[in-house]
C-alpha cells in the first residue's frame, strides 16, 4: 500500500459519562483493512440517471473554492484507487466517534481569559456522520483530557496547542474492537505541518482522525463575549463542513482540485464558511468506491435533506433534495 500520509485542514450506542474510554487490544486495532480492489464493485446501471452526472445541468459544475499549497498532488479517480485505500468493510465499518474532555460545551484559557466554547450535542454529530458516510456510528465515553498535558505543545497568543500528529498517535490504541476508524472531538487548539493552527488531522492508514471545534464559536474567534443571534447554527455548519472533510479523509479521499467541494482545501476560518456541504462528482465516486459500489446515493441524500432540514440548513437540504431528483428525472438518461 502506499502510505498516504497525513491530511490536514490548516489555520449508535450512547455513553454520557465522562470517563476514560477503554483502550482496545493491539490484537483489536491492527487488523489488516481489506484493500478495494479485492472487494467486487458493483456496476451502475446502463442508460440511468448517475450520481456521478454533473450537477450543473449544463455541465459547467462550478470551479474548487481553493488548491491546495505545498507539493500535495492532485488525485482523480484512478489515483484514488491506486493507493488502495482501506475499504469500508463488513464488521469493521463502524466509526467510533471519541469526545476528549468537557463537550458539548467547555471552557478555554488564553490571553490570561476563560472562554465557554460552544459546540453542537454529540448525538447530533454522530447523526450526520453515519449518514455522511453511509456507516453506522459509535458514540463513545469522553475520555479524560488529562494526558493531553503529557503530549507535545506548545504556546500561539497565549494559548496551548497540541501537536496534532501526536496527538493521533496516542488515540490509536484507542479504537474499540469492531470499529474501522476513530474520529476524536475536542476544544484545544491543534498544530501540524508548519500551520498556525489546523482545525483537522486525519492519517487514513491508521484510521484516526481528530477534529478541533475551538475556533468556530464566534465569541471565541472575535474575543468578545457578544455573539450574533444565529451564532449555534454558525457553529454547527462550520462543524459539519469540517466533520464531513475529515471523515471523508478517513477513507483515503484527498483534497479535491476538480470542483467546489467539502474536499476542497482551506487555510480559514471565511474558507470554512465558503466550503460546499457536499461531495463533487469525483469525490462522490470515490465514497462509492469505499462501498464497493453499494452506496445508494438516493437514500442518503434523502436522509442529508431531512438532517438539514432539522439544522435549519435550508439551502442544503434544497440542494441534496435536487439531487434526490435528477436520478429520478428522465431527462438524465
Amino acid at each position: 500500500m502506499q502510505r498516504r500520509g497525513f491530511l490536514s485542514l490548516p489555520l449508535l450506542a450512547l455513553a454520557s459519562a465522562c470517563e476514560d474510554a477503554p483502550a482496545a487490544t493491539t490484537a483489536e486495532t491492527k487488523d489488516s483493512p481489506t484493500p478495494l480492489e479485492e472487494l467486487p464493485v458493483k456496476a451502475h446501471p446502463a442508460g440511468e440517471p448517475s450520481p456521478f452526472d454533473p450537477f450543473d445541468p449544463g455541465g459547467h459544475d462550478p470551479a474548487p473554492m481553493a488548491l491546495p499549497m505545498g507539493d500535495e498532488p492532485p488525485q482523480s479517480f484512478d489515483d484514488f484507487l491506486a493507493e488502495s485505500p482501506p475499504a469500508i468493510e463488513p464488521g469493521r465499518e463502524t466509526v467510533a466517534l471519541l469526545p476528549i474532555g468537557e463537550f458539548p460545551h467547555g471552557l478555554v484559557a488564553a490571553q490570561d481569559r476563560l472562554y465557554l466554547v460552544r459546540s453542537p450535542p454529540l448525538e447530533r454529530l454522530g447523526e450526520w456522520a453515519s449518514r455522511w458516510l453511509g456507516v453506522p456510528v459509535r458514540l463513545l465515553p469522553a475520555m479524560s483530557d488529562e494526558a493531553l498535558q503529557r503530549l507535545p505543545h506548545r504556546e500561539l497568543d497565549g494559548l496551548r496547542q497540541i501537536d496534532a500528529a501526536s496527538l493521533l498517535a496516542h488515540l490509536e490504541a484507542r479504537v474499540p474492537s469492531g470499529c474501522g476508524r476513530l474520529m476524536a472531538l475536542t476544544h484545544e487548539d491543534l498544530f501540524a505541518d508548519g500551520a498556525r493552527w489546523v482545525y483537522g488531522y486525519a492519517d487514513p492508514d491508521t484510521g484516526v482522525a481528530v477534529h478541533s471545534l475551538l475556533r468556530y464559536d464566534p465569541g471565541f474567534a472575535q474575543g468578545v463575549d457578544h455573539r450574533p443571534r444565529a451564532f449555534q447554527r454558525l457553529i454547527l455548519t462550520r462543524t459539519l463542513r469540517v466533520l464531513s472533510h475529515e471523515l471523508s479523509h478517513l477513507l483515503g479521499l484527498r483534497h479535491c482540485v476538480h470542483f467546489a467541494c467539502v474536499m476542497n482545501p482551506t487555510q480559514s476560518l471565511q474558507g470554512v464558511d465558503d466550503l460546499p456541504l457536499r461531495l463533487c462528482p469525483v469525490c462522490l465516486r470515490k465514497l462509492d468506491a469505499a462501498h464497493g459500489g453499494g452506496l445508494d446515493h438516493a437514500a442518503r441524500w434523502r436522509s442529508l435533506t431531512e438532517l438539514s432540514q432539522r439544522a435549519g440548513l435550508d439551502l442544503d437540504a434544497r440542494w441534496y433534495a435536487r439531487r434526490v431528483d435528477a436520478l429520478r428525472s428522465p431527462a438524465r438518461r
